[in-house]
């Protein structure tokens, strides 16, 4: 696997609460304290498959909602990292080591060394690894293109 072959998102990249073109049907909708809610497509994780790219998806969250359903089945389960231990780490640990350990993973599985040291508290691994090892591409795609 080359590394300029993969694309890298967090959900906030793929999903957005605002249609982004008009007419757009959403993604998924489901009824909140008696108000519609609605979730829609960025776009951003379709072009990139289209383009043929290898699509990882990093969250913090520790579980993913029904809303996230339609790009599941689109991403390999073995692409998704979630960090399923930030509840624990919140109350008896270290929570910002515990929003890592997705990032840490992914990581692992492509071959990128971490880069240890390098976060503080207010640090974003996507952004190391998108200044260290990326570019944005494309004219919606704004997930992390990996170059390194």
């Amino acid at each position: 696997m080359e590394l300029h072959d993969v694309a890298v998102f967090g959900t906030r990249h793929i999903l957005t609460e605002s249609p982004v073109f008009d007419g757009q049907q959403p993604a998924y909708q489901e009824y909140f304290r008696g108000d519609l809610l609605a979730w829609y497509s960025t776009g951003k994780l379709e072009e990139a498959l289209a383009k043929g790219m290898e699509v990882y998806v990093v969250s913090i969250r520790p579980v993913f909602g029904q809303q996230d359903a339609w790009w599941q089945a689109l991403v390999p389960a073995d692409r998704v990292f979630n960090a399923t231990g930030i509840f624990a780490a919140a109350v008896n640990g270290d929570p910002l080591e515990a929003s890592f350990a997705p990032w840490r993973r992914l990581y692992r599985q492509l071959g990128v060394p971490w880069p240890e040291g390098q976060f503080s508290d207010f640090d974003d691994p996507s952004l190391w690894l998108a200044s260290n090892c990326g570019v944005k591409d494309g004219s919606l795609f704004t997930g992390h293109r990996l170059l390194c």
